[in-house]
C-alpha cells in the first residue's frame, strides 16, 4: 500500500490507523484483567488460609476428641476387665451345681430314712400299745370273772 501524503498529512498508513487506540484499549483491558485475577489471587489465597486455619484447628479438636475417647475407652475397658476377672466361670458355676445337687440329693435321702424310722417307731410303739391294751384287757376279763366266781360263791 501506498502513502498518499496528500490526503494523510500524518504519514501514517491508512490501513494501519487506529491501531494505536486499539492497541491502547487492549492493554488498559488486559491491566484490568491483570488487576482483577491478581485480586482473586489474593482472595483464594486468604480463603485457603483460613481454610487451612479452620482444617489445623479442627485435626487439632478431633485428636483432642480421639484422645478423651481413648481415655474413656481404656477405663471402660479396665472396668469391664476387672469385673470380668471378679465374675465366675461357667464350669466353675456347673461344678458347683453339681455340688449343690449333690448335697439336696443326700438331704433328701436322710430325710427319708428319718422319717422312715419315725413311721417305724410309730408302727412299733403302735404294735406296743395294742399289746399292752390287749394284756390290761385280758387282766380285767380275769378280774372280773374271778368277780363273778366270787359273787356265785358267797350266794
Amino acid at each position: 500500500m501506498e502513502y498518499d501524503m496528500e490526503h494523510n498529512p500524518t504519514g501514517v498508513c491508512l490501513y494501519h490507523a487506529g491501531f494505536e487506540e486499539k492497541i491502547d484499549s487492549l492493554v488498559l483491558l488486559i491491566n484490568e484483567r491483570d488487576k482483577h485475577y491478581h485480586e482473586r489471587e489474593v482472595t483464594n489465597k486468604d480463603a485457603i488460609k483460613a481454610a487451612f486455619n479452620s482444617a489445623e484447628r479442627a485435626a487439632e479438636k478431633t485428636e483432642t476428641a480421639l484422645k478423651e475417647y481413648k481415655s474413656a475407652s481404656n477405663e471402660w475397658r479396665d472396668t469391664v476387665k476387672d469385673l470380668v476377672s471378679r465374675m465366675i466361670t461357667r464350669p466353675d458355676v456347673e461344678r458347683e451345681l453339681k455340688i449343690l445337687e449333690n448335697k439336696i440329693s443326700d438331704l433328701r435321702e436322710y430325710r427319708s430314712k428319718i422319717e422312715g424310722r419315725a413311721v417305724q417307731q410309730v408302727e412299733t410303739k403302735t404294735q406296743s400299745n395294742w399289746g399292752i391294751q390287749l394284756a390290761v384287757l385280758i387282766g380285767l376279763s380275769m378280774i372280773n370273772v374271778g368277780l363273778m366266781i366270787i359273787n356265785i360263791v358267797i350266794h
